[in-house]
């Protein structure tokens, strides 16, 4: 079996991170097929980002109406066609859906978030800090499937591994990014700046990313002319320089919050849906990320609080960046890789 096919959603509402993780770890499969099955709302992007990856993968669209039972009878059919092992990563699925999975002999490895329902794969993963066997045990059948928990399985590209090399311990604030992903930030990244204080704006260097479907731009535009410590990052795909070269991330618990952790980036983290609840709580048992949300909501008080004590207290920087670069080794991809194989 020299075929992989991959069943992923993404998109602008979705966000990009499944298609990401998906990306980065076919690209250590140079010597098999890849196809992608996606479910998107923006054909462009999602392309564009699968031919940055490779020339030589292929890649069909699902119609984004299509019901389960027939998104389910197509997927069969490719992978039966192509004799593939299946990476599915999107959250309709359901028993039942995995049930037939099974049943029609599919092999696959499964991406999961929530850890709220029974899984069948052969293979699940979730590289959370808080993805334990214990959270996971009453949910698999430990003789069928094998459960790749934790963040020694975080999933990167190429460029990230190299720069971990290089990422150093943050040692005082100074530069602080802030970043909401590729897709609809849901007026985030201008909420974010227009609840911090003002002399903390003037005080610290911030480079803010915004996108095509970034909301408020002009909002955030004119603060950047207000304040010229606020830098724009815009229309940039590749972030991990800006990532290296921040003392702090301002962001959701979701793939960027994995990128910062390998650079050893400490992270000011806001829960943007609960599937990230998993994710939230591991970075914070961990002490590498501080929570200023409430309900899917900046607090204010809370994320003006933590600024000023990562700026007093410059060993609580130091310290969240150090159990970062001493426990994320960035290996994750082969280990997946590896289990993978064993499966075929």
């Amino acid at each position: 079996m020299k075929n992989i096919v991959v069943r992923c959603n993404t998109g602008i509402q979705t966000g990009m991170g499944h298609l990401v993780r998906c990306a980065n770890l076919m690209s250590v499969f140079d010597e098999y097929t890849i196809h992608f099955l996606i479910k998107t709302d923006n054909k462009h992007l999602t392309t564009e980002i699968i031919k940055r990856y490779s020339s030589n993968w292929t890649f069909d669209y699902i119609d984004s109406n299509l019901s389960n039972k027939d998104d389910l009878k197509l997927l069969i059919y490719n992978i039966k066609a192509r004799n593939a092992f299946l990476i599915l990563d999107h959250y309709q699925v359901d028993e039942e859906y995995q049930k037939q999975l099974r049943k029609e002999g599919v092999d696959w490895l499964q991406f999961d978030s929530h850890a709220q329902q029974n899984l069948y794969a052969n293979i699940v993963l979730h590289s959370s800090p808080g993805a334990t066997h214990e959270l996971y045990s009453s949910l698999i059948d430990k003789e069928k499937t094998k459960a790749l928990l934790g963040v020694k399985y975080i999933i990167l590209n190429e460029q990230y591994r190299k720069l971990s090399a290089t990422a150093q311990a943050r040692t005082s604030l100074k530069s602080i990014m802030i970043c909401f992903g590729a897709g609809n930030d849901n007026k985030l990244i201008i909420e974010c700046l227009e609840n911090i204080d003002k002399d903390l704006l003037s005080l610290f260097s911030w480079n803010v990313v915004i996108g095509q479907h970034t909301q408020e731009k002009e909002k955030i535009k004119n603060l950047s002319t207000t304040f010229p410590s606020i830098q724009l990052i815009e229309n940039e795909y590749d972030l991990s320089y800006y990532q290296l070269n921040s003392d702090l991330l301002i962001t959701s618990p979701g793939t960027l919050s994995y990128e910062a952790a390998a650079l050893g980036l400490p992270m000011l983290l806001l829960k943007t849906n609960d599937s990230q609840s998993v994710n939230l709580k591991g970075w914070q048992e961990m002490k590498v990320a501080l929570n200023i949300g409430k309900e899917h909501k900046i607090d204010k008080i809370i994320l003006n609080q933590y600024l000023r004590k990562l700026s007093k207290e410059k060993n609580s920087l130091k310290g969240m960046s150090e159990i970062l670069l001493n426990t994320i080794d960035n290996q994750g991809v082969f280990r997946v890789k590896k289990e993978i194989l064993s499966e075929l």
